[in-house]
């Protein structure tokens, strides 16, 4: 099955690009098309075509605004694949990841699926998929119970929308232009993936997170914009009540992050 991926990424993440484009081409399944959303980076086109022979890649840049709204959004326009993946190019995918997605699609057509990625920023380790690179691995959304079944937090069940978070999730493009795409009036750090799946909610669209497509977060610091974040909460409004309890997704046979994770934490 194909799948379009979308990478975004911005100003001073080249490095990061360049890794998590190393991780796309160790995929066991290949996604068909790789569009790169860059939010005004100088040497992100650079990064890009070292890969042009090993991944289909486009490349659109755009003058910084720190808008990741309009990243999305930019994106979509360009693709026409009903499949579409979203990455920030600080993951790097775990090698199944891609295979996984294109698996929900087939099983779970109306369905958005956010996957895990190491959202515990306090934590930096080692990165176990790209050796010298500095990661955070825990997701503080899904862990396992120590008789290895997955779980979530308790208020995921009320409102996943909260925890429906950028960096690594998909869906079918019909489903992102049925909630309208995202809000450019969302700039600055926070809160423009929580008020889309808030609109994901709103239309009873199926919601799922998943350790199968797991990725490591690529440890860097976030800019301080309290303020800014704060205004974007209050953008998003009432939150939507869920009607249907999300999905966990997980297949312990063929996902080696509980493994990982033992090895790491004990």
């Amino acid at each position: 099955m194909s799948l379009s991926v979308v990478v975004l990424t911005s100003v001073g993440r080249e490095a990061h690009l360049r890794r998590c484009l190393r991780a796309l081409a160790a995929q066991t399944l290949l996604a068909e098309e790789i569009l790169v959303v860059d939010d005004g980076s100088s040497e992100g086109r650079a990064v890009v075509a070292e890969f042009g022979a090993d991944l289909p890649l486009r490349y659109d840049w755009r003058p910084h605004d720190y808008c990741m709204s309009r990243s999305y959004n930019r994106a979509v326009s360009q693709l026409l694949s009903e499949k579409l993946v979203f990455l920030s190019g600080d993951i790097l995918l775990n090698p199944l990841a891609l295979g996984f997605y294109a698996e929900y699609f087939a099983a779970l057509p109306p369905t958005a699926i956010w996957g895990y990625f190491g959202s515990y920023k306090q934590e930096v380790l080692a990165s176990y998929l790209q050796p010298g690179a500095q990661v955070n691995i825990r997701d503080i959304r899904l862990w396992f119970t120590s008789d290895g079944r997955l779980s979530c937090r308790e208020d995921m069940v009320r409102h996943p929308q909260v925890y429906a978070w950028g960096g690594n999730w998909a869906l079918p493009r019909s489903l992102f232009v049925q909630a309208g795409g995202f809000n450019e009036t969302f700039s600055g750090w926070g809160y423009e993936d929580v008020a889309f799946a808030n609109r994901l909610v709103q239309l009873g669209i199926p919601m799922a997170f998943s350790v199968d497509v797991w990725g490591e977060h690529q440890a860097h610091a976030d800019p301080e914009e309290t303020d800014v974040a704060l205004r974007n909460r209050e953008k998003i409004g009432v939150l939507a009540p869920c009607q249907q309890e999300p999905g966990l997704l997980y297949h312990p046979e063929r996902t080696q992050l509980a493994q990982l994770l033992n090895s790491v934490y004990g």
